[in-house]
């Protein structure tokens, strides 16, 4: 580097450096910049800095829940929570919990699911949600007379809690609510002759 016009004596300049690793550098990867700087009757000046590549941690993480259909009284409902890193970062060690309902009939849960019916949750805990991925948790559920009548809407709500890469915390909610429908007989009569 050239400085257009001489520095006036006993004056300071900078020189300023912008460094970008190429987005396939591995963390951790060093390197070295170096500077020398000369004058006319001067002694030279060096210095050095080392730069260490750490990609930026991005959380994205989201949350989605949903019922697979509108259940009449006694009928079995899947409510599927939906959890998604789009970060890139792993969302690590999460606890996702779906708070079922008072009065609602436990059924099943998918792999990993504890159903604990004091709390009347059902809870899974993950090892990580790698950057990039999704999973899926679900529950089967009933929703009976006396307690739920036809027509009734009834919510549902799914929290999550993790960490990031750097253990910053990462909670996470949804809801989703499913209304219990008459149900609908219907029949054909075909005559042949």
């Amino acid at each position: 580097f050239t400085f257009i016009d001489p520095l006036p004596a006993g004056s300071s300049g900078s020189v300023q450096f912008d460094v970008k690793f190429p987005l396939t550098t591995a963390d951790g990867t060093l390197a070295a910049i170096n500077a020398t700087s000369s004058g006319t009757g001067q002694p030279n000046g060096t210095g050095s800095v080392t730069l260490e590549a750490n990609s930026a941690a991005v959380t994205n993480i989201g949350m989605s829940l949903w019922a697979d259909h509108q259940p009449m009284l006694g009928e079995d409902v899947i409510i599927t929570t939906y959890v998604t890193n789009q970060g890139n970062t792993a969302y690590n060690s999460p606890v996702i919990i779906d708070q079922l309902p008072a009065g609602c009939e436990f059924v099943s849960a998918s792999v990993g699911g504890s159903f604990n019916s004091g709390t009347n949750t059902v809870t899974w805990s993950d090892a990580t949600i790698p950057a990039g991925e999704a999973r899926l948790y679900s529950v089967v559920l009933k929703f009976n007379s006396p307690t739920f009548s036809t027509g009734q809407w009834v919510t549902i709500s799914a929290t999550g809690s993790g960490t990031d890469s750097l253990s910053a915390p990462v909670n996470i909610a949804s809801n989703t609510s499913v209304q219990i429908v008459a149900a609908n007989p219907a029949g054909a009569i075909d005559k042949w002759d």
